[in-house]
Protein backbone atom coordinates (compact mmCIF):
# COMPACT_ATOMS: atom_id res chain seq x y z
CA UNK A 1 0.00 0.00 0.00
CA UNK A 2 1.27 3.44 -0.88
CA UNK A 3 1.02 6.41 1.43
CA UNK A 4 1.14 10.05 0.50
CA UNK A 5 4.53 11.68 0.99
CA UNK A 6 5.15 12.86 4.49
CA UNK A 7 7.97 15.00 5.73
CA UNK A 8 9.08 12.63 8.47
CA UNK A 9 11.96 11.47 6.25
CA UNK A 10 13.13 14.90 5.15
CA UNK A 11 12.67 16.61 1.83
CA UNK A 12 12.92 14.28 -1.16
CA UNK A 13 15.00 15.20 -4.20
CA UNK A 14 13.28 13.52 -7.12
CA UNK A 15 16.45 13.21 -9.24
CA UNK A 16 17.98 11.12 -6.46
CA UNK A 17 15.00 9.55 -4.69
CA UNK A 18 12.28 9.41 -7.36
CA UNK A 19 11.28 5.97 -8.63
CA UNK A 20 9.35 5.68 -11.89
CA UNK A 21 7.72 2.44 -10.73
CA UNK A 22 7.07 1.16 -7.23
CA UNK A 23 9.89 -0.98 -5.82
CA UNK A 24 8.56 -3.51 -3.35
CA UNK A 25 10.44 -5.00 -0.43
CA UNK A 26 9.52 -7.61 2.16
CA UNK A 27 11.37 -5.68 4.86
CA UNK A 28 9.00 -4.49 7.57
CA UNK A 29 10.96 -1.22 7.92
CA UNK A 30 10.53 -0.32 4.23
CA UNK A 31 8.01 2.38 3.37
CA UNK A 32 6.74 3.31 -0.09
CA UNK A 33 5.17 6.68 -0.80
CA UNK A 34 3.49 8.25 -3.81
CA UNK A 35 4.78 11.72 -4.64
CA UNK A 36 2.46 14.37 -6.07
CA UNK A 37 4.52 14.27 -9.28
CA UNK A 38 3.47 10.67 -9.87
CA UNK A 39 6.85 9.25 -8.86
CA UNK A 40 7.33 6.88 -5.97
CA UNK A 41 9.63 7.29 -2.99
CA UNK A 42 11.09 4.52 -0.87
CA UNK A 43 12.11 5.13 2.73
CA UNK A 44 13.78 3.17 5.48
CA UNK A 45 12.10 3.62 8.83
CA UNK A 46 15.27 2.52 10.66
CA UNK A 47 17.48 5.04 8.88
CA UNK A 48 14.70 7.65 9.02
CA UNK A 49 15.41 8.84 5.50
CA UNK A 50 14.44 8.34 1.88
CA UNK A 51 16.39 5.74 -0.06
CA UNK A 52 18.02 6.70 -3.32
CA UNK A 53 17.18 4.77 -6.48
CA UNK A 54 20.08 2.34 -6.04
CA UNK A 55 19.34 1.69 -2.36
CA UNK A 56 15.66 1.03 -3.09
CA UNK A 57 16.63 -1.68 -5.58
CA UNK A 58 19.06 -3.20 -3.08
CA UNK A 59 16.36 -3.22 -0.43
CA UNK A 60 14.07 -4.99 -2.87
CA UNK A 61 16.57 -7.73 -3.71
CA UNK A 62 18.66 -8.15 -0.56
CA UNK A 63 16.43 -7.03 2.30
CA UNK A 64 17.10 -10.24 4.28
CA UNK A 65 20.85 -9.43 4.36
CA UNK A 66 20.43 -5.83 5.53
CA UNK A 67 22.67 -5.16 8.55
CA UNK A 68 20.34 -2.43 9.88
CA UNK A 69 17.34 -4.77 9.85
CA UNK A 70 19.33 -7.57 11.45
CA UNK A 71 20.49 -5.32 14.28
CA UNK A 72 17.00 -3.93 14.88
CA UNK A 73 15.49 -7.41 15.13
CA UNK A 74 17.96 -8.69 17.73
Amino acid sequence: MHDQVGREYGRPILMIHGLSKPEKSDCRFYRLFTHESGNYLAACHLLRRYLNIYEARLCNQYWADCPYRKQAEQ
